[in-house]
């Protein structure tokens, strides 16, 4: 609950406590305050702490600082579990970097456990997916379109049969999955909890530390600032490659050119996918990994952006001036292309700052922008007026309370 000022009775002071001069002070009264940070973020944490004496009290504010607003520190290592510090090993001790990506080995459970042969499952969902292109020729369209350029940009490769097989052959089915705000395109998702035999990829794979930034932490940084900008890594974990004694339990079935009246052939995807529950964990190691290795090169401020202001793949990041974003921009882009990843779908409150953008990388809803017109985008789900530089809800006002509570139409 946020109580204003119109409400002076509840900011009278019961108590007063002090810490140090740089420290927070504690003022007990109905309400709870705190001093806004104005400068950089240091790497110091100061904490000032008096325990109360009303337990329920005590649990409401350990929550509301360790869910509400709680800005991830990368300290993460020392609260891992065993899993994950495991996980985290696999990463670190198989982690090179090739032609400009980084390659990563899969977290397994355990390197030497063996792989049942579940080529049965895999031909069955192949018939399935066969009947659901063959009825609809506008998602084979797509789905075919897909699956080629996965090949053509080297994300998936025919598996060479003269190659020996390594220990761990896994084949994967995949369906295709619609976005109702992307109507013309459609994602391939493996099925790596698709299960024979008791056994799934994912049932055999660790799925690595929670790397990622705190949503409601990206949120608020990126409405400090007077000059905003958002930008999404094009396919992210496309750009991560797996190490090639991994490969083979990526294998799939697909038909040439996804012509489907031909014998499929087998194929085995190159990098981490949608589908492997590693996957996630993996992308931000990688992500995290280039601010660190090529930090040097570049002012601190393109490091610290990497490392706080991401979420999965979405960047948001507001700073005082104009300058300052088209500066941070370029640099940013320069950084994570020496990782492997590109930032597209550019987007900002100023136009200045789109102006240096190319147009290839800007988001569609700003390129053939006239002035005066209105913008909205979505941000973390959220949509963003540009123009105004608020955020907005979308709210159904036609709102079903559950467990038969009762219904309500504004």
């Amino acid at each position: 609950m946020l109580i204003g000022t119109d409400s002076p009775i509840v900011h009278i002071p019961l108590e007063v406590k002090f810490g140090n001069s740089d420290e927070p002070y504690a003022i007990r009264t109905r309400a709870i305050r705190g001093p806004v940070p104005t400068t950089q973020v240091s790497n110091d944490i100061n904490i000032n702490f008096f325990e109360s004496r009303d337990m329920l009290l005590q649990q409401q504010i350990k929550r509301l600082w360790t869910t509400d607003i709680n800005d991830k520190s990368q300290q993460v290592k020392s609260c891992m579990s065993v899993e994950d510090k495991n996980a985290m090993k696999s990463m670190e001790s198989t982690l090179t970097r090739e032609d400009g990506n980084y390659k990563l080995g899969l977290p397994w459970r355990d390197r030497n456990s063996s792989f049942v042969n579940n080529i049965p499952l895999v031909q069955a969902r192949l018939q399935q997916l066969k009947r659901k292109l063959s009825s609809d020729n506008n998602l084979h369209d797509m789905y075919r379109t897909t699956v080629n350029d996965y090949i053509a940009n080297g994300y998936a490769s025919e598996v060479d049969h003269r190659v020996p097989e390594t220990k761990r052959v896994w084949y994967l089915p995949h369906h295709p999955v619609r976005n109702v705000n992307k109507p013309g395109k459609v994602r391939v998702v493996f099925d790596c909890a698709a299960k024979y035999k008791g056994m799934s990829l994912n049932s055999q794979l660790l799925k690595g530390p929670d790397l990622m930034n705190s949503l409601v932490g990206v949120l608020i940084k990126f409405r400090q600032e007077r000059i905003a900008f958002i930008a999404d890594i094009e396919a992210t974990f496309h750009q991560v490659c797996v190490i090639d004694e991994d490969r083979d339990a990526l294998r799939f079935h697909w038909w040439p050119n996804g012509e489907l009246d031909k014998i499929p052939k087998q194929y085995r995807m190159n990098v981490h996918l949608f589908g492997a529950t590693s996957s996630p964990s993996c992308a931000a190691y990688a992500l995290k990994r280039t601010a660190k290795d090529f930090s040097h090169l570049f002012k601190p401020e393109v490091a610290l952006t990497v490392e706080k202001n991401f979420y999965v793949d979405d960047c948001l990041k507001s700073v005082p001036s104009e300058q300052e974003a088209i500066d941070l921009a370029m640099n940013l882009k320069k950084m994570l292309s020496l990782g492997g990843f590109r930032l597209t779908k550019w987007l900002s409150n100023s136009r200045n700052v789109l102006k240096t953008i190319p147009e290839s990388d800007l988001a569609k809803s700003v390129i053939s922008l006239t002035p005066g017109e209105k913008c909205n985008d979505k941000a973390l789900g959220i949509i963003w007026d540009v123009n105004n530089d608020t955020i907005k809800y979308k709210v159904d006002l036609k709102v079903t309370l559950q467990r038969g509570v009762g219904y309500y139409q504004h």
